[in-house]
């Protein structure tokens, strides 16, 4: 329904538009008892055994929005080492896990060293822990090691996207060319698409539970596009059986971070940093915006902060239209003190306002 309605258009963003931004940090407040924008009561982090390790084994942990207490944790099962991502569906209770394997791959590179995806369903209102989550293998082909591996869970529960990109000379020949697989989790049973390089690193499901967006660029072109892939198309390709919703012109001044599209399909979410010329350590200015993906136009500028390479906005929950957001924030300044990701702090985001909620200094993603 979505990609019915999208026509072909472009973004341009160059300097006359850059100035036009709003440069000021969203106002602060307190969160109040009731959390605000409905966002969903319990989340899954994943959370580095270690306290303060930088790498290395992770845990699951479900975890209340509100307070931040954990209510329950789930270990990576044998023989894998660490979560390497998790994904959530619409319900607040269903999500997925990648589980990865041992490895030595270089962890500059995020390589993925053999995955396999596994069910956690969470009764966080259950009387004995144990009980509160509860983790099955899925159906699903485990992914080859030295695979770049991005994922997300249909809002249903019903279809997984994974997405498997090869890393160059650190990567094994037989990951071969890139390519999107989509699973239907009652049945195991799979179709695969290939794509094109720089394809895949972001990809979201819309409201209808068939459609499927998927944001990327070739190497060095500067011209993102997000193209909407209908899952359940009688083609035989991706470009067949996918539309472009949007193009964005950009240059090599601006870095994207993250791209995607609200689940309702119509407006576009982007996090981006300008970097400041000249300087070191690189700094420049992270700003997360929204645009109407049917007119191409900036609505709004979420939050705009001075920070330093690599600091931006990670979106980790979204509203069916984007009027609510749940977002991990770079900090002003580095923390000290033990643990990983100091620098991160979690709020909800309704219009231009910020709710702090608890986040976990252990903590490197969240699924809602």
């Amino acid at each position: 329904p979505a990609a019915a309605a999208v026509a072909l258009l472009v973004i341009a963003i160059g300097t006359a538009v850059v100035a036009s931004l709003a440069h000021s940090v969203p106002r602060t407040r307190q969160a109040p008892a009731a959390l605000p924008g409905h966002v969903p009561p319990y989340y899954v982090a994943l959370e580095f055994v270690q306290p303060h390790a930088q790498e290395g084994t992770t845990r699951a942990a479900v975890t209340s929005t509100a307070t931040g207490a954990v209510l329950a944790t789930v270990s990576v099962p044998k023989p894998y080492a660490t979560f390497a991502g998790v994904a959530a569906s619409a319900d607040d209770r269903t999500f997925v896990l990648a589980a990865q394997l041992p490895g030595r791959l270089p962890s500059a590179h995020q390589a993925e060293t053999g995955t396999r995806f596994f069910k956690l369903t969470i009764s966080p209102n259950a009387r004995a822990r144990s009980e509160r989550a509860h983790l099955t293998a899925l159906p699903v082909p485990a992914e080859p090691s030295g695979a770049l591996v991005r994922f997300a869970l249909s809002p249903d529960g019903s279809k997984l996207a994974v997405t498997v990109a090869s890393l160059g000379k650190w990567t094994p020949a037989k990951v071969g060319p890139p390519y999107l697989s989509v699973f239907d989790l009652r049945t195991g049973a799979g179709r695969t698409w290939p794509t094109r390089p720089g394809f895949g690193a972001s990809l979201t499901w819309l409201a209808d539970n068939r459609t499927l967006a998927l944001a990327g660029a070739p190497s060095f072109a500067f011209r993102w596009q997000v193209r909407l892939l209908d899952t359940t198309a009688p083609g035989t390709g991706f470009a067949a059986d996918s539309t472009i919703a949007v193009r964005i012109s950009s240059s090599p001044r601006l870095i994207w971070r993250e791209v995607m599209i609200t689940p309702d399909g119509r407006t576009l979410l982007v996090a981006r940093e300008t970097p400041r010329a000249g300087e070191w350590p690189t700094t420049g200015t992270a700003r997360l915006q929204k645009y109407d993906v049917r007119t191409g136009r900036l609505t709004s500028t979420v939050d705009a902060r001075q920070v330093g390479l690599g600091e931006f906005d990670e979106v980790q929950w979204s509203s069916r239209s984007g009027r609510v957001l749940i977002t991990l924030l770079p900090r002003h300044r580095e923390q000290t003190g033990p643990g990983v990701n100091t620098e991160r702090t979690a709020a909800i985001v309704v219009g231009h306002r910020l709710y702090p909620i608890p986040w976990s200094r252990t903590a490197i993603e969240g699924a809602w």
